[in-house]
């Protein structure tokens, strides 16, 4: 209710959005700032190809499906898969 919106309103309709645009981003400003994120690149290596992460998204999904349903079943399908991943 503070805003200029309500107190001091455009009296065309290009001031208007302008002075809405305004306000929205001062109240954007206040409740969600701009924050500065930092990436660190990494080199990709050599090793790591589409097939292994292929698997280790397999592997993840069975361990999920075990943790939920907490059945025998899913936990022995999860662990043949980490067996097959490492000795192979």
């Amino acid at each position: 209710m503070a805003s200029t919106l309500f107190s001091l309103p455009a009296s065309n309709v290009n001031d208007l959005c302008d002075q809405y645009d305004r306000e929205l981003s001062k109240v954007g400003d206040v409740h969600a700032p701009l924050k500065t994120c930092f990436v660190t690149p990494r080199p990709s290596v050599p090793w790591y190809s589409e097939e292994i992460a292929a698997e280790k998204r397999k592997r993840r999904k069975l361990e999920r499906r075990w943790r939920k349903s907490g059945t025998e079943a899913d936990r022995l399908q999860y662990v043949i898969s980490v067996v097959e991943f490492v000795s192979s």
